[in-house]
């Protein structure tokens, strides 16, 4: 199926409309049982997409990358070793197929600025934003799974290299100073 972004907010997050969804983005509410039983209860949840899902917001930091690595030439060094020139296309076939997969645990990646800004606005609103990401195989009110709550301070969510596990609530706090 698809992988969505659930946002969990206060109930006033709605009522208010104090931050802007940005263009590109919608806000679905959802109530998928799972998430409920690890959420207060003035919080609410909703689906943060683009397009109906959340595939296009959660990706390998890769795929972010459009341009493509290079390529080391091995056919001379194969060639030399005596190497028939089909061999040396399997392995050059190989090795590109290798560099293209991510060689980090499939669960994690990450997301978009556009999506940590939102989230950041959201903290600054009102102190503190959960949100996590679900690949749902069934309908998304209905499908159960475990879930992991980690505490994610604003200024590390800001650094590029945080990766996001599927999973796992994760609650957006600014440090207190």
């Amino acid at each position: 199926m698809c992988y969505f972004i659930t946002i969990i907010v206060p109930e006033q997050f709605l009522r208010e409309k104090a931050v802007k969804t940005p263009r590109g983005l919608g806000l679905t509410p959802m109530e998928n049982p799972s998430i409920q039983k690890r959420i207060l209860k003035n919080e609410v949840q909703l689906a943060l997409t683009s397009g109906g899902c959340s595939c296009d917001l959660y990706s390998a930091p890769n795929e972010y990358d459009t341009e493509e690595p290079p390529q080391q030439d091995y056919s001379k060094k194969y060639a030399k070793k005596g190497w028939s020139k089909a061999k040396i296309a399997r392995a050059a076939a190989s090795r590109l197929q290798s560099a293209n997969t991510d060689s980090k645990d499939v669960n994690t990646k990450q997301i978009p600025d556009i999506v940590t800004d939102y989230l950041k606005e959201i903290v600054r609103k009102y102190g503190c934003v959960k949100f996590l990401v679900h690949w749902y195989s069934s309908a998304v009110d209905a499908e159960k799974f475990d879930v992991q709550e980690i505490a994610l301070d604003m200024n590390r969510f800001s650094d590029a290299d945080t990766e996001i596990l599927v999973d796992a609530i994760y609650t957006l706090t600014e440090k207190q100073r």
